[in-house]
């Protein structure tokens, strides 16, 4: 395997983009998402020759891998409240029940009603959803 210590043997964007399993990662994610995990991993690459490290074709692509991956990660993910406050508004406040994921889901799969006041068939408020919600909590009646 070929060692890539000085930056005129790092291969170019195209090299790297046609090795078989960058190609694998094309197919699944798109030229465009790829190339430009390519660029990132090259520039670590030419920082690092020029430190005086050295690297290697193998390590490129499995650098490239990973920074596919990286990229791929959702910025917000599940994790474990464990900081001993119940409600805590740096980890996303109260779990939602099954039944109000599920009712979201549905309706974000299209489009729907949010300011759309279906009685009149014109522009209605968003706030009105709340509000219908609200006074039903609380025994009130809605005014309009």
């Amino acid at each position: 395997m070929t060692i890539i210590d000085k930056p005129k043997k790092i291969p170019s964007v195209n090299i790297l983009l046609n090795n078989r399993s960058v190609q694998k990662l094309v197919s699944m994610h798109g030229l465009v998402l790829v190339t430009r995990c390519v660029q990132s991993v090259l520039i670590n690459a030419r920082k690092s020759v020029l430190a005086g490290e050295s690297t290697n074709m193998a390590a490129l692509v499995q650098s490239v891998l990973e920074e596919t991956d990286r990229v791929l990660l959702p910025s917000i993910r599940p994790v474990y409240n464990l900081t001993g406050t119940v409600l805590h508004t740096n980890l996303g406040r109260a779990p939602l029940p099954e039944s109000a994921i599920k009712a979201m889901a549905n309706v974000a799969r299209g489009a729907s009603n949010v300011e759309f006041d279906l009685k009149t068939g014109k522009r209605g408020d968003r706030h009105k959803h709340a509000e219908i919600l609200i006074c039903q909590l609380t025994g009130q009646m809605l005014l309009s």
